[in-house]
């Protein structure tokens, strides 16, 4: 605790207000060493240790936009203009949350940020955004980029600078919903130093149902990556999901298969096994179900069973070899009393290869937190981690072969 503590602060200054009817503004001003180490909204620093940032305090607008409401040609209609923040699905655009460890609204939202707008137009039930605007630079005072998206080739230089979607949403009839997207990201690099790619389209849909208490989802989503107008990777592109829930008395049961592709690039959430966020090149099936004995616990175990989609392609450890991967977690979550709460986990996974060696992966979680009011939290947790890439590490993106050891987290959060 001593050798390796970090003490990180973080303060964000919101203020909204309206200025008529029809008109309302917010802004959002952030000031701490958090972004400095942690490395950004978007970023993920595998195998790094924590740092307190070099005590570089860094300054950045989060958000900063105004917003209308009216009508146009007699429909609603309605605009966010400025800095803003949005997503679209898990298969289609969303951002990761990389701080399990952390909770804070700005960097667990799911928000792409960017300096554009939202438009809006409400045609009885349904809802058509048409959102667009520049993604990268968009800079800390330190020159830190909020949220880089990279179009997942493998060049760190080659990252979506604009972005222009277009998302229609639905309902279907009084128990469902329809999200379609169609997404362009551009990148202003040179496509001769990238493979040929200076733009990335990704379009699909996501549907939902629930019928008291029965719940089917089903997603699929394509990636495209170009030159401009001319595609240059567009085979084994997509991702495919259906899931199926139910919730019967105090018990919740969830299911459902899924499928990416090895050249599926979105910039989504879907999910993480062990190291890997996002896999792509796997298929297979995923459970969990969640215990509620009564409205203090809740115990919940969740499963995934994947394989490669394709063997021997390229860039994914799941499938450098042919390989399948077992994810397990198992943990409680208790309320001690009015304002204290209880929670421990065990995750274990491991990739079985079809020759050579095995790698594994562990970790286990505890932790408090105590409501010292309405508006004030403490939480402190442990976590012990123990990975062991059996000398695969450079597959899964990592320099060592083994990483084990203990972290205490503590936070701290007052909102006034």
């Amino acid at each position: 605790m001593t050798r390796d503590l970090s003490v990180l602060h973080e303060l964000g200054l919101s203020l909204s207000g309206k200025v008529d009817d029809n008109t309302s503004f917010k802004g959002t001003l952030v000031f701490g060493d958090t972004f400095a180490a942690l490395g950004g909204l978007n970023t993920r620093n595998a195998g790094a240790p924590f740092n307190n940032g070099g005590n570089a305090s860094d300054m950045y607008i989060y958000n900063l936009s105004a917003n209308f409401n009216s009508a146009l040609a007699g429909q609603g209609f309605n605009a966010e203009v400025g800095r803003v923040g949005h997503q679209v699905g898990k298969y289609l655009w969303k951002r990761s949350d990389y701080t399990p460890y952390y909770a804070n609204e700005r960097w667990d939202n799911g928000n792409f940020i960017f300096d554009g707008a939202i438009l809006g137009f409400n045609f009885g039930e349904a809802k058509v955004n048409l959102f667009g605007g520049k993604n990268s630079q968009r800079n800390t005072v330190n020159g830190n980029d909020l949220n880089m998206i990279g179009l997942n080739l493998g060049n760190p230089a080659a990252v979506v600078d604009t972005t222009l979607g277009l998302q229609a949403m639905f309902g279907l009839g009084d128990n469902g919903k329809l999200n379609l997207a169609y997404i362009i990201h551009d990148s202003d690099v040179n496509p001769t130093t990238n493979g040929g790619v200076n733009r990335l389209s990704v379009y699909g849909a996501e549907a939902d149902f629930n019928f008291s208490g029965l719940a089917v989802s089903g997603k699929y989503s394509q990636s495209v990556a170009g030159r401009g107008d001319t595609s240059v990777i567009d085979s084994d592109n997509s991702a495919f999901e259906v899931g199926l829930g139910y919730k019967v008395s105090n018990f919740n049961l969830m299911g459902g298969y899924r499928r990416v592709e090895t050249n599926f690039l979105a910039a989504g959430s879907w999910d993480r096994i062990g190291t890997v966020w996002n896999p792509r090149n796997i298929e297979g099936f995923y459970a969990g179900v969640n215990f509620m004995p009564n409205d203090t616990m809740n115990v919940y175990v969740k499963g995934q069973f994947m394989e490669a989609v394709q063997a021997g392609a390229a860039g994914n450890p799941l499938v450098s070899a042919n390989a399948d991967v077992t994810s397990f977690k198992v943990g409680l979550d208790y309320k001690l009393a009015s304002n204290w709460g209880f929670k421990a986990s065990y995750e274990d996974v491991r990739w079985n290869y079809a020759a050579g060696t095995d790698p594994n992966q562990r970790w286990f979680h505890v932790g408090f937190d105590y409501g010292l009011g309405a508006n004030s939290n403490v939480a402190i947790g442990y976590l012990y981690s123990d990975v062991d890439f059996k000398g695969r590490q450079a597959a899964f993106g990592f320099g060592n072969n083994r990483y084990r050891g203990g972290l205490i987290t503590t936070q701290l959060s007052v909102k006034f």
